[in-house]
């Protein structure tokens, strides 16, 4: 019994340690996602996996419903998406769940901690900060996402970008302008387009 016990044991973790490959970017955008660019109109989320532990198995990752692809040991994916809400969930052993509320202009990283399962490989999503993010980023490979894929979030801020109302004066509506850019509600452009048109 015990003779089964541990060549059982040795199958599980002989999974575990060996290697899945994934659908890796082409260089160019594993370097482009690796300075972690930013737009003020979207925000940057990577979900990484920087563990080599469990690296046989491949995790079926979705946002909002919408697969986006597998991880394996040592990768990321990098999606530009609008502010909203986003429910990232991981398939392994075990389904695992986070939420991001996502503002325009900023980073947010998930990372995939992969833990030992009864049979497979567990998996634990989490959210970071972004120092160990990048960490966890630059130290991993960038995952192909079909650019079909559309990913729109849920619960996205009002959209004010081409039909703002402002009150008071021309100061106050400038402040008003100020507030509305510095919470990813309008992009740099209409900002400046109709800062230009109030102080005309």
């Amino acid at each position: 019994m015990k003779r089964l016990t541990y060549a059982f044991s040795l199958v599980i973790v002989t999974a575990l340690m060996g290697c899945a490959s994934v659908n890796t970017a082409p260089p160019a955008m594993q370097a482009e996602a690796k300075t972690f660019p930013v737009q003020t109109d979207k925000a940057n989320l990577y979900i990484y996996r920087n563990e080599s532990f469990g690296g046989a198995v491949t995790m079926k990752v979705s946002v909002n419903d919408m697969p986006i692809g597998k991880t394996g040991p040592k990768s990321f994916f990098w999606l530009k998406v609008k502010p909203g809400t986003y429910n990232i969930s991981s398939e392994a052993e075990n389904t695992s769940l986070v939420t991001v509320v996502a503002e325009g202009g900023k980073d947010y990283f998930v990372w995939q901690e992969v833990k030992l399962g009864l049979l497979f490989a567990r998996n634990n999503l989490q959210t970071v900060d972004a120092a160990t993010g990048k960490a966890g980023v630059l130290d991993s490979q960038l995952i192909y996402v079909d650019p079909s894929v559309v990913i729109k979030p849920i619960n996205p801020p009002p959209d004010v970008s081409t039909s703002i109302s402002l009150t008071g004066n021309s100061k106050q509506k400038l402040e008003e302008l100020k507030g509305l850019r510095q919470e990813g509600l309008i992009t740099e452009k209409d900002y400046q387009d109709k800062r230009k048109a109030l102080l005309k």
